[in-house]
């Protein structure tokens, strides 16, 4: 099923639960039902590292003629004036802490930004990864859950698109 048609089913509550992330709070602020959110359990004896990815990074490429001016319009848009705004209209978590108690957030957005303030992440794989890898893990995972692939073949799959 592609991520769209799976999150569509979720948002109109024809699904039970999605895989997704902390961008797609704005797109289920009104469905019909109370969201919440849970991190993925961690292996048997492993830690919990949920991952927290560079959803709304911008960056300022070294060839700009135009840095300063990129600079200050990033200060800007990041000032702390301004989370209220960001967060509020936009259901954008900036890259600080925002005492969402004095904001009027949904309970979904609240408790995503409490819990990306207060548990340590890890790190978002498909944003490290080659696209190959991020390919093999996508279809191959979609293949395990279908029962056309074992966990071991996933992971020779996976492991071979790094060597390629």
């Amino acid at each position: 099923m592609a991520y769209d048609d799976a999150n569509n089913l979720f948002a109109t509550g024809m699904a039970g639960m999605t895989m997704t992330g902390s961008w797609m709070i704005r797109q289920f602020k009104d469905t019909p039902f109370q969201t919440n959110s849970f991190f993925l359990p961690a292996p048997a004896g492993g830690v919990q590292l949920p991952p927290a990815g560079l959803g709304s990074g911008y960056f300022i490429t070294s060839a700009s003629e135009n840095v300063e001016a990129a600079e200050k319009f990033l200060t800007f848009l990041y000032d702390p004036a301004n989370a209220a705004f960001w967060v509020e209209q936009m259901s954008v978590i900036p890259p600080y802490d925002v005492n969402t108690s004095t904001l009027d957030v949904s309970p979904l957005l609240a408790q995503t930004m409490d819990a990306l303030a207060t548990v340590q992440m890890g790190y978002n794989i498909d944003v490290l990864t080659p696209e190959a890898f991020n390919t093999a893990m996508l279809d191959g995972f979609q293949a395990v859950l279908a029962g056309d692939r074992t966990a071991a073949e996933q992971a020779a799959a996976m492991q071979a698109s790094v060597a390629q």
